[in-house]
C-alpha cells in the first residue's frame, strides 16, 4: 500500500470519530423515545394517548437529533500529521467540489455505510425502520443541523440542485421522495476517499463564466449589456443567439449569462428528462442555454415536442444558440423572446482578438494570423492556451512558431465525416509547371492574404452578393499537378487542406446529398482550411433539361452548389478532368481559372529528378532518355515509385534503367498505350525482356 492510499485511509477513519459520536447522540435520543413509549399494554400497531401527548411534543419542540460532527484537539493534531505527509482525499475534495463543512459531513455520513455496515444497521434504529440502511436526506439534515431551521434549510441542499448532488458526488437511491430519499456516494467518490484516483469534481451541465467574457472584440459588448440586463429584470427571459459559427455563439451566451450576473447551465439534449435540469436551473437562478443544431437528428425529433412544451412552461431564463434561428410558435408565444444575429467577424475584428491575445507578437504576425486563421473567441482563446503548454515539449520553438503551430491543431481538432484533412508537406518547389502557369499558381496565397484589404478596406465586397473570399478552377489531364497545386497552396498558406470526398456526399436518395454538402461546407469553415474538391465536375457538372424528376433534383443540387459557393468566406479550389463539363454558371464565380497542360520535356526531366528522392540508390537510370517519353507529372511519380518496388522486391542493391522501364511499362498499359522499342531509343531491348515477362 502506498504511503498515500494508508494516509488517506486513516485520515477517513478519523473523520469517522466526530461523526460516530453524532450518531451515539441520536441513539440515545431514540432509547429514550422506545422507553417512553414502550408500555406492556400498547402493540406496535396502535398509538395510545399518552403515546400521542408525546408525539405531539415532539413535533411542536423540533430538536436536533444529534450533533456537530467536530475534531476535537487529539483529532485534529493528528490530522495535522497526516496533512504533512501527502495531499488528503477529503481535503482535496472539499477544495475541488467548493464545499462547506456540512457537505463534508454529509459525504462522510453517506461513505461510512461502505467503510462499515453497522454505520447502516445504527442509520435504520434511529428512522425506526429496519428496511432503510442507507442515509436519507431527513437523516443527514437531523444529524447535522443544530436547530429546526437549520434543518429545512440543509434540505434544500440535499436535493438535485445542491452541490454534492450536482457534481456527482452523491446520487439517489431507492423509489422514494423528498426527506425520504436515500443517498449513495458514487462509486469514484468512495474509492478516491481510500487512495484513489480523483474524479472531475465538477458539475457537466455547469458553464463557468466571468466578465472577463465580455472583453473580446468579436463581441457586440453593448448588446450583450443590454440583454443581460433585460434578462436580470425579468423583461426578457428568452433570447436567441444565431450564428454559423458554434463557436462564435458559445462566446455570445457565455457572454450573456456574464452580463446578466447568473449562472450559466447548458440543457443537455440527450437527457432523459428535462423537467429536472429546468428545475435546477431555477432553483440556482440560472440562465439556460439549448443548442439546438442536434434537434434535427430524427433520433431526437421525437423528443422535440416534449423539449418545447416544458421550455413553455418553465420559468427559467433561456438562451437559445444554434447555426440557423430556430423559432417554434409555441415557445415565442409563451415567452418574452429577443434575438441577436453575431456579423461575421471582419479583418479588422479578427486582428483586434489577435492583438488582445497575443500583445507580445510583431505586428505583421499578427496580421497573417489574423488573415490566415479565422478563429472564433473560444477557438483563439484555446490557441494561445495550447501554444503555452507546448512550451514544455517543445521549448525551443519560438512564441509565434507555437501559436501557428496551435492554431492548426485546433483547425484541426475532429475528424470529419464528408472531409479528409491533408497536412500539407509539398512546397513550391515541388510544383514542376510552365513558369507563366507556375507564377499565377502561387499568386493565389496573395490573392487570399489580400481578401480583407480588397473586399473591406477598398469596399469590393460591397458589390458581392455572397461572402467573398478566393474561388479558383484547375482544370486538365489526370496527373497534370492540380492536386499538387493545391496542396503548395495550402503549405504556403499554413492551411490544412480540406478535401472533400465526393463518394461519401453524393447519394442516390433525394435531397441527400445537398444535406452532406451542406454538412462537408459546415466541415470545411470548422477546420480553418482550404477547401478542395477534386474532379469536381462529377459534382458541378451542365444543368439540363428537366426530362424527369430525378432531372429536377439533379438541377436543385447544381442551384444549391451554387449558392452554397458563394456563401463560402474562405479559399476554395475545385479540380476538373473537363472543363467542358461544368455549368457556366459555376465558371462565372471563380476569380481564377488556370490550365494544367501535359509537361513538356523539360517539365518532365525535372519531375524525373524530383520523382528519385536523394536518398534512393540509382545506377545508370537515363534521365534524358526518360524525359522524352510522354507522361504526366502523376505517371512520373507512379513509374518511379513502381521501379523502386521491383527493385526492392528483386533483392537489387539500386534501382536500374531496366526496372524503370518495366514500370514505366506498366504505367502506359494502365493508361491504355502502348510503350514501344523505338520510344526507347537504345533501351529497346530492356522493353523486349518485360514483354517476354508481362504479356501486353
Amino acid at each position: 500500500m502506498s504511503d498515500h492510499a494508508a494516509a488517506a485511509r486513516e485520515h477517513l477513519l478519523l473523520r469517522l470519530g466526530p461523526i460516530q459520536r453524532a450518531l451515539a447522540a441520536a441513539v440515545a435520543r431514540q432509547d429514550r423515545l422506545a422507553s417512553e413509549l414502550a408500555r406492556p399494554d400498547a402493540r406496535s400497531y396502535c398509538v395510545a394517548a399518552d403515546h400521542a401527548a408525546l408525539l405531539l411534543r415532539e413535533t411542536r419542540e423540533l430538536p436536533a437529533w444529534g450533533q456537530a460532527a467536530v475534531l476535537d484537539q487529539d483529532e485534529i493534531e493528528a490530522e495535522g500529521v497526516l496533512r504533512q505527509r501527502t495531499a488528503l482525499p477529503l481535503d482535496r475534495m472539499a477544495a475541488a467540489a467548493e464545499l462547506d463543512a456540512f457537505e463534508i459531513e454529509a459525504a462522510l455520513l453517506c461513505v461510512a455505510p461502505e467503510i462499515d455496515r453497522a454505520f447502516g444497521r445504527l442509520y435504520a434504529y434511529i428512522l425506526d425502520d429496519l428496511s432503510r440502511k442507507a442515509p436519507c436526506v431527513e437523516l443527514i439534515c437531523n444529524l447535522t443541523a443544530a436547530n429546526a431551521a437549520e434543518r429545512l434549510a440543509r434540505r434544500a441542499r440535499l436535493g438535485p440542485a445542491g452541490a454534492l448532488r450536482r457534481k456527482r458526488l452523491l446520487e439517489p437511491v431507492g423509489d422514494r421522495r423528498g426527506g425520504a430519499q436515500a443517498l449513495a456516494p458514487t462509486e469514484t467518490l468512495t474509492a478516491f476517499l481510500l487512495g484513489g484516483p480523483e474524479p472531475s469534481f465538477r458539475d457537466p451541465d455547469d458553464t463557468p463564466v466571468t466578465l472577463d467574457e465580455l472583453e473580446s472584440p468579436a463581441l457586440d459588448a453593448d448588446a450583450l449589456w443590454r440583454a443581460g440586463a433585460a434578462l436580470a429584470a425579468g423583461e426578457l427571459d428568452a433570447i436567441g443567439i444565431w450564428s454559423p459559427d458554434p463557436g462564435v455563439a458559445a462566446a455570445h451566451v457565455r457572454a450573456l449569462a456574464a452580463a446578466a450576473a447568473m449562472p450559466l447551465r447548458r440543457l443537455r439534449t440527450d437527457g432523459d428528462d428535462p423537467a429536472a435540469a429546468l428545475a435546477t436551473a431555477a432553483q440556482l437562478g440560472a440562465l439556460t442555454w439549448l443548442e439546438i443544431d442536434r434537434l434535427e437528428d430524427p433520433e431526437w425529433a421525437r423528443r422535440a415536442q416534449p423539449l418545447l412544451e416544458r421550455l413553455a412552461g418553465a420559468r427559467v431564463p433561456l438562451a437559445i444558440s444554434g447555426r440557423g434561428p430556430w423559432r417554434p410558435a409555441v415557445l415565442l408565444a409563451a415567452r418574452n423572446y429577443a434575438e441577436i444575429t453575431p456579423q461575421r467577424a471582419s479583418h479588422e475584428t479578427r486582428l483586434a482578438m489577435w492583438n488582445h491575445a497575443a500583445p507580445d507578437l510583431p505586428q505583421d504576425q499578427r496580421v497573417d494570423l489574423a488573415v490566415r486563421f479565422r478563429l472564433s473567441p473560444p477557438a483563439l482563446k484555446a490557441a494561445a492556451r495550447l501554444a503555452e503548454s507546448q512550451d514544455r515539449l517543445s521549448p525551443g520553438k519560438s512564441r509565434g512558431q507555437r501559436i501557428e503551430a496551435a492554431c492548426a491543431a485546433i483547425a484541426r481538432k475532429r475528424s470529419f465525416r464528408f472531409a479528409d484533412i491533408v497536412v500539407p508537406k509539398r512546397g513550391p518547389n515541388d510544383l514542376v509547371l510552365p513558369a507563366p502557369l507556375h507564377r499565377q499558381v502561387m499568386e493565389i496565397p496573395g490573392f487570399y492574404r489580400a481578401c480583407f484589404q480588397v473586399d473591406e478596406a477598398w469596399g469590393f465586397g460591397r458589390l458581392l452578393t455572397g461572402e467573398g473570399g478566393v474561388k479558383a478552377l484547375f482544370n486538365g489531364d489526370s496527373g497534370t499537378g492540380k492536386t499538387l497545386a493545391a496542396e503548395v497552396i495550402a503549405q504556403v498558406l499554413g492551411l490544412p487542406l480540406v478535401k472533400i470526398d465526393l463518394a461519401r456526399v453524393v447519394s442516390k436518395w433525394l435531397g441527400e446529398t445537398e444535406k452532406n454538402l451542406e454538412a462537408a461546407f459546415a466541415e470545411a469553415e470548422e477546420a480553418h482550411g482550404a477547401l478542395f474538391f477534386d474532379e469536381a465536375d462529377a459534382l458541378f457538372g451542365v444543368r439540363g433539361e428537366v426530362g424527369r424528376g430525378a432531372d429536377r433534383y439533379a438541377n436543385l443540387e447544381v442551384a444549391y452548389l451554387l449558392q452554397r459557393l458563394e456563401s463560402f468566406s474562405g479559399l476554395a479550389i475545385l479540380a476538373s478532368n473537363l472543363r467542358d463539363n461544368m455549368d457556366s454558371a459555376f465558371i462565372r464565380r471563380f476569380q481564377v481559372i488556370l490550365h494544367f497542360p501535359r509537361p513538356a520535356e523539360a517539365e518532365r526531366r525535372r519531375i524525373w529528378e524530383i520523382a528519385f528522392p536523394e536518398p534512393a540508390p540509382r545506377r545508370g537510370v537515363d534521365l534524358d532518355l526518360l524525359a522524352k517519353l510522354d507522361l504526366t507529372g502523376g505517371g512520373i511519380v507512379n513509374a518511379a515509385r513502381t521501379a523502386a518496388f521491383l527493385t526492392a522486391d528483386a533483392g537489387e542493391p539500386a534501382i536500374t534503367m531496366g526496372c524503370v522501364i518495366e514500370a514505366v511499362a506498366r504505367q502506359y498499359r494502365r493508361e491504355t498505350r502502348i510503350l514501344t522499342a523505338a520510344d526507347l531509343g537504345p533501351y529497346g531491348s530492356l522493353l523486349n525482356e518485360v514483354r517476354d515477362e508481362i504479356p501486353v
